[in-house]
C-alpha cells in the first residue's frame, strides 16, 4: 500500500536539496526505493570532509532527478551509491551534523537516511532541533527514510504542530507515514488530524496519508468531511485514497459524492477504494454506486473487521482502566 499510494499520489519533492535554500512546496515528496538486501554493497570512506561532502551533494541531487524522473531502476543505482557513502562515512556525518557549518548540516542531515541503520535515528532526532529549517526538514525526511517503528514520534509531532516552517511540518508528516503502523497510533492521531487543517497544502497531504498507516476509524471523519473536499487536488486526492486503506464503510457516502470531483485523479481514487470498502465495482458511476447503497444498507453498516482503531486510539480503554491504552 505505502509505495503504491507515494509513488502515485506524490508528485514532486519537497525540497530535500542539501545546499539549495528552502523553496515554496505545494505538493508532497515521493519516497526513494530501498536497495534490495541481495546488493553487494562495498563501504567506503572519504578521508577529505570536502570531497566526501562534494560527492554526497552530487550523488543527492542525482537521487533527486531519479524521482522527477520516475524510472525506479536510476533511484535504486542511486540509494546503493548513497547508502554506501552513508555507511561508509557515518561517524563523519554524524559529527558534522552536530557541529559542521550549515551546508554540510544539510547535507550530512539528507545523507543519514540511505544508511538504513537504526543508529542513525540518535543524530537525526537532535537536528530537529537544528536552527536551520532546511536541517530540521532533511532530517525529518531522513527519519521516513529509515522507516524504523521504533523511531521517537514526540518530537515529530511537535514540529508537525508548531514548526513555523511549512516544509518542515510537511516532512514531519511524511516521517510519520512511514514510522507509524496499524492500530498503533503512538499518540500521532490527534496531531495529524489537527494538521489536516493546516495552512499548507502539503502538510495537508502528507497528513491524510500518515492518517491511512495509522488506519483508525476515528480518522473517518476528518478525512471524509474536510480532507476529501479541500482546494488542493493532492490532499482530496491522498485523502480518497486514504479512506480506502483505513477501511471504514462510513466513508463509502463521502466517496460517492468525490466521484463528482472536477479532477479525474480524485474521481479514479475515489471508485478505487469504493471497490475496497464494498467488493463491487462499479466504476465512477455515481448513481450506481448510490442506488447499491440504498439496496444494501444493512450490509454496508457491519465492519469489514476488526475495529480499525487500535489500542492507542481514543475511547478504546482496555477493561478495567480508566483510559486509553498506550
Amino acid at each position: 500500500m505505502r509505495q503504491r499510494i507515494l509513488l502515485c499520489s506524490l508528485m514532486i519533492l519537497l525540497g530535500t536539496s542539501a545546499c539549495n535554500e528552502v523553496e515554496e512546496r505545494n505538493d508532497p515528496k515521493p519516497r526513494s526505493v530501498s536497495v534490495s538486501e541481495d546488493v553487494t554493497l562495498n563501504y567506503h570512506s572519504i578521508d577529505n570532509p570536502i570531497v566526501l561532502f562534494a560527492r554526497l551533494d552530487q550523488e543527492i541531487k542525482g537521487w533527486q532527478q531519479g524521482v522527477n524522473s520516475g524510472k525506479p531502476h536510476l533511484l535504486l543505482q542511486q540509494e546503493r551509491i548513497l547508502e554506501e557513502l552513508a555507511r561508509g562515512n557515518f561517524s563523519v556525518l554524524a559529527s558534522n551534523l552536530k557541529k559542521g557549518k550549515e551546508s554540510f548540516r544539510r547535507i550530512a542531515a539528507m545523507a543519514l537516511g540511505f544508511s538504513h541503520e537504526e543508529r542513525g535515528i540518535a543524530p537525526l532526532i537532535e537536528a530537529l532541533r537544528d536552527s536551520s529549517p532546511q536541517v530540521r526538514a532533511n532530517a525529518l525526511a531522513s527519519l521516513g527514510n529509515l522507516r524504523q517503528e521504533g523511531t521517537p514520534v514526540k518530537p515529530i509531532t511537535d514540529l508537525l504542530l508548531k514548526d513555523k516552517d511549512p516544509a518542515v511540518r510537511a516532512h514531519a508528516a511524511y516521517a510519520l507515514f512511514w514510522i507509524l503502523r496499524p492500530q498503533r497510533d503512538r499518540g500521532c492521531l490527534m496531531p495529524l488530524i489537527k494538521a489536516t487543517a493546516d495552512p499548507d497544502a502539503a502538510v495537508r497531504a502528507h497528513a491524510a496519508l500518515a492518517l491511512a498507516s495509522i488506519k483508525s476509524d476515528f480518522a473517518t471523519p476528518t478525512l471524509s468531511s474536510r480532507s476529501l473536499f479541500d482546494e488542493d487536488l493532492h490532499v482530496r486526492y491522498n485523502a480518497a485514497l486514504a479512506l480506502g486503506e483505513i477501511g471504514d464503510r462510513a466513508a463509502v457516502a463521502p466517496l460517492i459524492e468525490a466521484l463528482k470531483d472536477r479532477e479525474s485523479q480524485v474521481r479514479k481514487a475515489a471508485a478505487t477504494s469504493l471497490v475496497k470498502l464494498t467488493g463491487k465495482n462499479f466504476g465512477q458511476n455515481a448513481e450506481r454506486w448510490r442506488r447499491y447503497v440504498r439496496d444494501n444498507l444493512g450490509d454496508l453498516q457491519r465492519p469489514l473487521g476488526p475495529k480499525t482503531g487500535g489500542k492507542d486510539s481514543p475511547g478504546h480503554p482496555k477493561k478495567g482502566s480508566k483510559g486509553s491504552g498506550k
